[in-house]
């Protein structure tokens, strides 16, 4: 017979299976009675007791381990299971993940100061933008998620800020403040606002539903798109809406707090109220259910659609006491919506595994620092990026955070722009001599217009010369030429700085200039004359910066004679108290006859350590034109002065002390004054920018002949037996004397009178500090990393190309400036975060036959051949059509690490159907002709290699190296 240790060791192993936990209690009872008896009737009723038994045994075991489990995240085998540990805020990371931009919206400014409604008793007044509002451009609808408030205070200033009463758990605002603008149109008599929106990709489906006390509440909502999030609200006496909280597992929820139990099936959700809080009336009334839905990931530039493809719904779905501000939005008449934004990020629903490993990292809910690799990845991976851990040490770490450049619309090719962290190898020296680099002395920057050309994977910077011959070449040998070499070139200003003892290389955007907001400071109206600033603009040039200005004026400046009429434009350089100043040219009028000012704003591209940008033609004092500092984002203000008028009524004020005399007509008096912000470029420091010296031996600086030792104190003879200088005294003169051995200076020997030398002929040259000293820290070499673009894009010359690389270059510079710096500053100390970019041009490691490790080009120009039917053949349309899926099923496979041929012709297939017979694929991965390769690095992933090509109009387009053959396959 078992004992009770083996009894349990026994049913341990059998417990989830009734007959054997059957079989083993009667194996027991055998054993139990000696072996002498036996149930040998099956209908007998011992046997029924013991299947019972078992089943319930075996039930209960289950369920007992089954409620465990449930207890420890690390054990959870379904979502269900995961719930019982997640909080509600989780379920906003456990779902589907919008898309995100920002919109501008224009209003008529006199119609906001007529529409606006009286609140409170201070004489303001107000609109509001209600939370939900709807704005769709190109069949994307786009939601806002918190109300935005329009005040029109008393003095008739404004204010626009978000409302903060009841903040959107799904948008949780760090500060009520957006970016908003008053301006004019040129040509047009009055002012507009433009308010900078941020929304998501987001749709809301409301539904209503009414409780029952009968038959209790449940209903099942069907939706389109991925579900996000959904808000549940009950009726309060009033009729306003009372929002509930939220749960997706019936095993968790507070009884005595009204809460909904989710379940979301495919594109359909269940909603259940318990029947407890109907018992406990503390819910009886109507119910409104806001299912929220996205798309998911999405790349879309906005830029390209024109103001007419958007619209806007001002939707009011809490009906509260705000509603009386949200009317009067409904009957304007002035007002609309564009944008120059992309569309970026979104994720798709997590799966199980993906939730599952959040958990167990702590990886869910929102976190205020994303400390952890799993918590600053999952972070990341929300807005899109992808991070590689690329240095671990106890004393230094550093993230990697790459995502893949935006798509193009509106042209030939579909994939991305191909980008790269390259390598130049160059001194100070070298690339000052080049046409396209600043120098600057310690400081020079490489500008943007530099072209690169790799061969063999070794960088060079091509002179202009070649440039030059280049674009003289003829349309055919010239995209001949271009397409056939790797020709790359930057966005950014590289700034290679020797001005301090450490070699330092920053990257700066300046190819965006713009204008953040206008600001009226005073006016002097003694002077009879009212100007202000109308229309402007702000661009970059070949030598810095060109500004324009159109006036909003009075006839008497209009009156005035063009000499008499001046603008002059000034600023406080950094480190200064006292300002630099800098006459606008008048250079017309506009349709309206107001005048038109324009003057540049010089620069030798050199930019400190600070970020500080140096401009050269403004004047100070009474000093010629002179180098001064400006931040990046500037302050600057303009003076309108009426010169050398005799104007009766005037009376000096202060704006007159405001002016740089020193460069006006005698007598020159202030009109009024105002402020632009211009925001010339951002410093890109989260990107990646890595260098280091590599000097030589040439670079050393030598001795050029023999140096003597030389004693270099005076040495006197010591007394042997106490070490210290031996004295002697003449008793008769009373003289104490001294023994010389060596005086300071005197050349050293050895002991048989030779010369000893403190250096030789050639030997390296030492500081005081024991450090070598180099002949010209100018002519070092250093290894510069550089972020560098496919060159065949700056060959191109068709509009469409032009706007995508400059799109996705500011693209680049928003995540590098905005969304990496959110999360740096909750990084933990020697911690860094650095934009990588998703390397696509260039060679890269990948693991083909016999997992063998091979260098391929990550460019790729691949072949597809379609077999048709000779129906199928002689349809134009169609083939374009197969051609246009072929391309982008190549693009969406190059996407991820692993590609392989038969993976490319199965979705091929899959997307064209009947459409033809057969498709084949060849050229992965050059001659090697590769069925399958798997990339080793992160960072890096296949592109549709691209070709510079002519179009009918002459203009140089991209295209894609995918040859698209077609193949009749049935003889007719």
């Amino acid at each position: 017979m078992a004992t009770n240790e083996e009894w349990l060791a026994n049913l341990d192993m059998v417990r989830n299976n009734p007959t054997l936990v059957q079989r083993l209690a009667l194996d027991q009872y055998r054993s139990f009675l000696g072996g002498n008896y036996d149930i040998v009737d099956p209908t007998n009723p011992f046997v029924f007791l013991i299947e019972a038994s078992s089943m319930n045994a075996t039930a209960a075991m289950v369920r007992n381990e089954t409620n465990l489990r449930r207890q420890y995240p690390s054990m959870a085998v379904t979502d269900q299971e995961i719930y019982l540990h997640m909080s509600d805020r989780d379920y906003l990371d456990r779902f589907a993940e919008p898309s995100y931009t920002t919109i501008s919206l224009i209003l008529g400014y006199d119609e906001v100061q007529q529409r606006a409604v009286a609140y409170g008793s201070g004489g303001n007044r107000r609109l509001m933008i209600p939370r939900n509002s709807e704005f769709t451009v190109a069949d994307h609808v786009f939601t806002m998620l918190n109300p935005i408030e329009i005040r029109v205070m008393s003095h008739g200033g404004l204010q626009i800020v978000y409302n903060t009463d009841s903040p959107s758990p799904l948008e949780p605002l760090e500060s009520n403040q957006l970016n908003w603008t008053a301006f004019r149109v040129q040509g047009e008599s009055q002012d507009f606002l433009k308010i900078d929106i941020p929304i998501k990709q987001l749709r809301i489906a409301t539904n209503y539903g009414k409780l029952n006390l009968a038959t209790g509440f449940t209903q099942v909502y069907s939706f389109t798109d991925q579900f996000h999030y959904a808000r549940v609200y009950y009726a309060r006496a009033d009729g306003s809406w009372k929002e509930m909280r939220t749960t997706h597992t019936d095993q968790v929820y507070d009884p005595l707090t009204p809460t909904a139990v989710l379940k979301l099936l495919t594109n359909k959700l269940q909603v259940t109220i318990p029947q407890v809080y109907l018992t406990t009336e503390l819910i009886n009334s109507d119910l409104r259910i806001d299912i929220y839905t996205t798309e998911g990931p999405l790349e879309l530039n906005l830029s390209d659609y024109p103001a007419t493809r958007f619209s806007a719904r001002w939707l009011d779905l809490d009906g509260d006491q705000y509603s009386a501000y949200f009317a009067p939005l409904s009957v304007f008449t002035t007002y609309s919506i564009f944008s120059g934004d992309t569309v970026t990020g979104g994720r798709n629903a997590l799966t199980f595994a993906e939730l599952r490993l959040r958990m167990l990292d702590n990886a869910l809910g929102d976190f205020k620092q994303p400390i952890s690799e799993a918590q600053l990845s999952v972070s990341l991976q929300d807005l899109g990026y992808t991070v590689v851990k690329d240095v671990d040490n106890v004393t230094d770490r550093t993230y990697l955070a790459t995502r893949s450049v935006p798509v193009p619309t509106g042209s030939d090719a579909i994939s991305g722009i191909g980008c790269a962290i390259r390598s130049l190898l160059a001194s100070m020296d070298t690339l000052a001599g080049y046409s396209t680099v600043a120098d600057n002395g310690t400081r020079i920057t490489v500008l943007p217009e530099t072209l690169y050309l790799e061969t063999s994977g070794v960088l060079e910077v091509v002179d202009q010369a070649v440039i030059d011959a280049i674009n003289a070449m003829d349309t055919e040998n010239k995209t001949r030429l271009v397409s056939s070499r790797k020709y790359l070139y930057s966005p950014f200003h590289y700034v290679l700085d020797r001005s301090s003892d450490v070699f330092d290389l920053r990257a700066y955007y300046l190819g965006r200039p713009t204008i953040n907001f206008k600001n009226f400071v005073d006016e002097n109206p003694t002077t009879g004359i009212s100007v202000s600033i109308g229309d402007y603009d702000v661009t970059r040039t070949a030598s810095g910066y060109h500004l324009t200005i159109a006036c909003r004026s009075s006839d008497a400046w209009k009156d005035l004679s063009d000499p008499s009429a001046l603008i002059q434009v000034s600023f406080i350089p950094k480190g200064e108290v006292d300002r630099a100043y800098l006459n606008m040219t008048l250079t017309g009028v506009n349709a309206s006859g107001e005048r038109i000012y324009e003057c540049d704003l010089t620069t030798n591209y050199d930019i400190d350590s600070s970020d500080s940008l140096t401009l050269t033609n403004f004047q100070m004092y009474e000093n010629p034109a002179d180098t001064h500092s400006t931040s990046l984002t500037q302050t600057f203000e303009f003076t309108f002065i009426a010169g050398n008028l005799n104007l009766p009524s005037f009376q000096a004020s202060y704006l007159d002390s405001q002016m740089g005399i020193h460069i006006l007509p005698a007598g020159s008096k202030a009109i009024s004054r105002e402020t632009i912000s211009i925001e010339l470029g951002r410093a890109v420091q989260a990107m990646w920018t890595e260098s280091r010296s590599i000097p030589s031996e040439e670079d050393y600086q030598r001795y050029p002949a023999d140096v003597p030792a030389t004693w270099p104190t005076t040495v006197y003879a010591t007394d042997p037996q106490t070490g210290t200088i031996k004295i002697t005294y003449d008793p008769q003169t009373h003289q104490v004397g001294y023994t010389i051995l060596h005086r300071a200076g005197d050349p050293m020997t050895d002991a048989f009178g030779n010369t000893l030398y403190a250096h030789r002929k050639g030997e390296v040259v030492t500081d005081g500090d024991g450090d070598v000293v180099v002949v010209n820290s100018r002519k070092l070499n250093h290894q510069l990393d550089l972020f560098l673009m496919d060159g065949t894009y700056w060959f191109a010359n068709d509009p469409t190309v032009i706007k995508y690389r400059d799109d996705t270059a500011w693209s680049i510079v928003e995540w590098v400036t905005e969304d990496i710096p959110s999360f740096t500053q909750a990084l933990l100390e020697q911690t860094r975060l650095l934009f990588y970019p998703q390397s696509t041009l260039g060679p890269v490691n990948a693991l083909v036959v016999d997992n063998k490790n091979q260098v391929i080009s990550s460019e790729q120009s691949l072949s597809v051949v379609f077999y048709l039917t000779g129906e199928a053949f002689r349809d134009v349309a169609l083939k374009t059509a197969l051609e246009a899926t072929a391309r982008s099923v190549i693009s969406k496979a190059f996407a991820s690490a692993q590609v392989t041929i038969s993976g490319i012709v199965t979705e091929i297939l899959a997307k064209v159907g009947s459409d033809a017979i057969t498709v084949t694929v060849s050229g992965l991965g050059g001659d090697a002709e590769l069925a399958a390769l798997t990339l080793t690095d992160e960072t890096a992933r296949l592109s549709v290699k691209k070709k510079l090509s002519a179009l009918s109009n002459g203009e140089l387009t991209v295209i894609e190296d995918i040859q698209v053959a077609f193949l009749n396959h049935d003889g007719t």
